[in-house]
């Protein structure tokens, strides 16, 4: 069985869909009614940039929306997907939930346009901090996240579980960086890697508080639909379909962790053996043959020939047999 992936902050690159925009009138349509929504020319932006620009949270969330939308709009016009099973990391819940007509094209623009400002205005800039934190159990990193916090006074957590090994802290600049300069092995009885990330803001923690309530208000009043199938959601790495639990969850995954290990395992229980990237980059394609490169299998389009094996080969990633 068949399911999509839609990629998250961090994937995004200047000439993200280029080769989908040069070939496809539905992908200039697409960007079209994108830049007339927001009053953005995203046709420059994605296609020129300027990569500062680009990478600007407000900016970026959009545009990657609009990138993945073009993405499934174009596959859908080749081979008219059905609905099918659905996930985003992060950011791309809301392409999912365009894509399994839960959310507008229109809104999830207005939404994550409002997000984005809202996550970069919750912290001043270089007061937060990301790390991540490789060759760590799951529960060992909530243990060394609590420990940074209690000698700090400073708020750190885990944002990210993205596979076995490979988990995001989020938090106070204080508090991160006592964790990389202080963490010893013997606190979990083994060693661990920090890499520091280029972010604008420590998402997917309790400092986004502010953000989390101001997108309430706005998730409140918004029009959700129920979705034609199920969305595996951040939040509590569960199958809905439900308008309400997809707003709640929406408005939790703000402050809360994302699950993508769990949710690549709900995936799995359902039945889905194939995922098909939607969006620009192989982040995803990455971290689900990091959970398990056994049973499941992924593809991911950067190029016209690939666009081409989809198509010849479209009865076998329906059924979910496609093994590339």
């Amino acid at each position: 069985m068949l399911a999509l992936g839609f990629p998250g902050q961090g994937s995004q690159f200047v000439g993200m869909a280029k080769f989908l925009i040069d070939d496809f009138d539905i992908a200039k349509q697409t960007i079209e009614e994108a830049s007339d929504t927001l009053q953005i020319n995203f046709k420059k932006l994605l296609l020129e940039g300027p990569e500062e620009e680009l990478n600007k949270t407000e900016n970026t969330q959009p545009a990657l929306v609009i990138a993945s939308t073009i993405y499934y709009r174009v596959i859908h016009e080749i081979v008219g997907l059905p609905p099918l099973p659905a996930f985003g990391h992060s950011l791309g819940e809301y392409s999912a939930l365009v894509a399994n007509e839960a959310l507008s094209f229109s809104s999830a623009l207005r939404l994550t346009k409002s997000r984005g400002q809202f996550m970069q205005e919750a912290v001043p800039v270089g007061k937060g901090a990301m790390l991540a934190v490789l060759g760590v159990e799951d529960k060992d990193v909530e243990k060394i996240c609590a420990w940074a916090s209690e000698q700090t006074g400073k708020v750190i957590e885990p944002a990210n579980f993205n596979s076995p090994g490979q988990v995001v802290v989020s938090g106070d600049v204080i508090a991160c960086n006592f964790l990389r300069e202080n963490f010893k092995e013997d606190l979990i009885g083994k060693k661990a890697k920090f890499i520091p990330l280029k972010v604008s803001a420590p998402f997917h923690c309790s400092l986004m508080k502010p953000a989390q309530d101001k997108m309430q208000a706005l998730l409140e009043a918004e029009n959700i639909a129920t979705a034609k199938a199920p969305i595996v959601q951040n939040f509590d790495a569960k199958a809905h379909t439900n308008p309400d639990e997809i707003r709640q969850n929406l408005i939790y995954q703000i402050t809360g962790s994302v699950r993508w290990t769990e949710s690549v395992i709900s995936m799995k229980q359902m039945g889905i053996r194939l995922f098909l990237e939607l969006g620009p980059g192989k982040v995803l394609s990455g971290l689900v043959k990091k959970i398990d490169s056994n049973e499941l299998t992924t593809f991911n389009m950067q190029n016209l020939d690939d666009i081409k094996i989809l198509e010849q080969n479209w009865k076998d990633f329906l059924g979910g047999s496609f093994k590339g």
